[in-house]
């Protein structure tokens, strides 16, 4: 059985967490393409260049907001097929509600349990470990 490779970018300011982030997909998942960006400004570069089937996006980032990124993508028919999880602190039921008609599927509270993480993000598991 063949899977399709799914590619998924991480977009968070803070190092550690998108150093956490990353290694959690690829040890809990062969058949991804992880990539990485610490703004929105590089988010929608990498997006442009390389379409992610996965968008993990932390929602504060020092350039753009999360909504702002979403509403960029939204409309963009490249990237319309997208799905895009949205990572935060609590956020209030009406940014959640404009979050989701700009086309977030998710919603991931920080800090993320792993576990929690590749169930929502419906990967498919690796058979055996992958190897930094």
């Amino acid at each position: 059985m063949t899977h399709k490779q799914e590619r998924v970018l991480i977009v968070d300011d803070l190092p550690e967490v998108l150093d956490l982030l990353v290694r959690t997909i690829r040890q809990s998942n062969s058949f991804c393409s992880v990539e990485a960006a610490r703004t929105g400004k590089e988010a929608l570069t990498r997006m442009s260049m390389s379409p992610p089937n996965i968008l993990l996006l932390d929602y504060h980032l020092p350039d753009k907001n999360g909504l702002e990124i979403c509403e960029s993508v939204k409309h963009v028919p490249f990237l319309s097929s997208m799905k895009i999880f949205v990572m935060s602190g609590p956020l209030p039921m009406e940014l959640q509600t404009r979050l989701q008609q700009a086309g977030v599927k998710g919603f991931l509270t920080k800090p993320i349990r792993p576990a929690l993480l590749t169930q929502m993000l419906g990967l498919p598991k690796s058979k055996k470990p992958v190897t930094a």
